[in-house]
């Protein structure tokens, strides 16, 4: 359960500095359409204090774009990069549309739906949703958890680059599946692996250090 304090902390460090910055940047753009119309409609009837709030308008600007391009500037070199000069990354990454693959488990196609499933993981094996898919219809419909750890097995060892919430969630069952089947040392290694990675906000990464100490402590 992630405690208030933590979140709170974790906000503080990774989205008030990006939420402040944004706000900064509406407020000089507001400024510079502000100061920019006043001095170009001729409104102003001194010639020098239009021509000062124009230059005005253009330092609002300036202050606008140097903020958009610290906060936003490297989300879009990435996209084009992944996206056109890399498209096959790009699409590593694209979300999945499972429907398909979810009407054949609920038809009861297991096998169906574990061959499609597998061809996916294959193809896009950083794919979180694939991952989760393939590993529930295991555990929970074909009550295989040996074949769900190793399907999430599969994803952790590709090193998926963190996108949201569901790389902590693989962990965690994954870590449940080690357990149940009394692979203690297998799993301490894997939560000190995962740890050393640093991708997991203070509350995670709370969660996964106790289990890991409460491993440590059944080996000793």
């Amino acid at each position: 359960m992630i405690r208030v304090k933590e979140y709170f902390q974790w906000f503080c460090k990774e989205r008030l500095p990006r939420l402040i910055g944004n706000l900064l940047m509406l407020f000089f753009t507001l400024l510079a359409v502000y100061f920019c119309f006043r001095a170009l409609s001729g409104s102003e009837p001194h010639p020098a204090v239009a021509i000062a709030e124009f230059f005005f308008s253009l330092g609002c600007i300036l202050a606008a774009a140097l903020l958009f391009v610290g906060l936003h500037l490297h989300k879009i070199s990435g996209f084009f990069i992944n996206g056109l000069l890399f498209p096959k990354n790009y699409l590593k990454n694209a979300p999945m549309v499972l429907s398909p693959i979810h009407g054949l488990i609920i038809a009861g196609d297991y096998r169906g739906a574990e061959q499609q499933l597998l061809e996916l993981q294959e193809k896009y094996p950083v794919n979180a949703e694939i991952a989760w898919t393939l590993q529930d219809l295991y555990a929970d419909r074909m009550q295989n958890q040996d074949r769900a750890a190793l399907a999430i097995q599969r994803y952790l060892d590709s090193r998926p680059v963190r996108e949201n919430d569901s790389y902590f969630r693989l962990v965690m069952r994954y870590t449940e599946f080690l357990q149940r089947q009394g692979r203690f040392s297998e799993l301490k290694e894997m939560l000190k692996r995962e740890l050393a990675r640093n991708i997991f906000i203070p509350a995670e990464a709370d969660v996964i250090r106790k289990r890991l100490e409460n491993i440590q402590s059944k080996i000793q």
